[in-house]
């Protein structure tokens, strides 16, 4: 009979420090989380970027935490982790964590404690209360410039989060530009949350709540164009694959301070979002199509219909890689932010 996972609880059978090696390099420990009942676990170390993925071989999410160091732990570092287990017990979700540096461990460990610490009498009613005061609590936070991630996948090595961008193919544009506004997935296709989570195609392992938000990314990520890739080709492209077949997607960017404005914005610890849908207007900066992607040419003829001149733009990628594009189409956005 396999052992029981080693945990230390920080909020009593809900959040909890794994002991013992990366679960990641574990197959043994990987089943047994199963077994026991968890969908996700989080591995806090240097990782080149902070980001969430399945795990090959198991039904597992890794929610992988960058954190180099104890020094560089910022405000905004904790505060990303402890939304997370808000937004992740509030959907039913436990959070095992294993750290690497026993340093950080202590850090994140004692700032998670304080957080929960006023909650656990009645936890359920600290998560509502919690996730309705997300937005405050964001706003206290100090400002800090975009720092090196260890990231390769974009010229800068930073994300840039004062412009954020939802990505999609041709076909859902034409669906946004005509409707005048951004649904979430669920909304969208009619699919239920758990059918787009069971889908290979996520690749993230996102869980069926995350279908109900509209996502954004860093507006000079280059992931979001490979998602938008997985979906096309109908199976998770390895990067080499997407590089060397590049397609961008259609790119409607906005200012980041507006998303955190709006009523039904969300932060999950990993990224923000919005529930349900976002109009245009006024919410939009600019709309990106890439030229020569087939049914661009009648997007664009579209859009310029339908959305005001300035907000619209079109932009051959010949030429171009990912991270190309993506420093060119978020220095356009940049240069039409008003």
């Amino acid at each position: 009979m396999a052992e029981s996972l080693k945990m230390e609880w920080l909020v009593d059978d809900k959040i909890g420090v794994l002991e013992g090696t990366n679960p990641v390099e574990s197959p043994e420990v990987l089943k047994q989380l199963e077994r026991e009942g968890y969908v996700q676990v989080v591995t806090v170390r240097p990782w080149p970027f902070t980001m969430a993925w399945r795990l090959p071989d198991c039904n597992l999410r890794n929610f992988m935490v960058r954190a180099t160091e104890p020094s560089g732990l910022t405000p905004r570092d904790l505060f990303g982790l402890n939304e997370f287990c808000v937004y992740e017990l509030t959907h039913g979700r436990r959070v095992p964590i294993w750290f690497e540096d026993a340093r950080v461990r202590e850090i994140v460990a004692a700032s998670i404690s304080r957080f929960f610490a006023d909650g656990l009498a009645d936890l359920d009613r600290f998560l509502a209360q919690a996730m309705a005061t997300q937005r405050d609590r964001f706003a206290q936070l100090p400002a800090e410039a975009p720092r090196p991630t260890g990231c390769r996948l974009c010229h800068d090595g930073l994300c840039y989060g004062d412009l954020a961008c939802h990505t999609t193919d041709v076909q859902g544009a034409v669906g946004i530009v005509r409707a005048g506004r951004i649904l979430s997935a669920y909304r969208a296709h009619g699919v239920s949350g758990q059918e787009m989570a069971r889908d290979p195609r996520n690749a993230a392992g996102d869980p069926p709540d995350y279908f109900h938000y509209i996502m954004f990314g860093p507006g000079n990520c280059t992931a979001v164009d490979k998602l938008v890739f997985e979906r096309i080709v109908g199976h998770v492209p390895s990067w080499e694959e997407f590089e060397a077949n590049f397609q961008p997607g259609v790119r409607f960017f906005f200012r980041g301070d507006d998303l955190r404005a709006h009523p039904s914005w969300a932060h999950d610890g990993f990224q923000e979002k919005i529930r349900r849908e976002l109009a245009l207007d006024p919410w939009l900066v600019l709309m990106v199509v890439p030229e020569g992607v087939a049914g661009s040419d009648e997007l664009i003829e579209l859009a310029r219909r339908q959305l005001p001149p300035d907000e619209v733009a079109s932009f051959s990628f010949k030429g171009m890689d990912c991270r190309d594009w993506a420093r060119m189409v978020y220095r356009q956005a940049k240069a039409r932010e008003r």
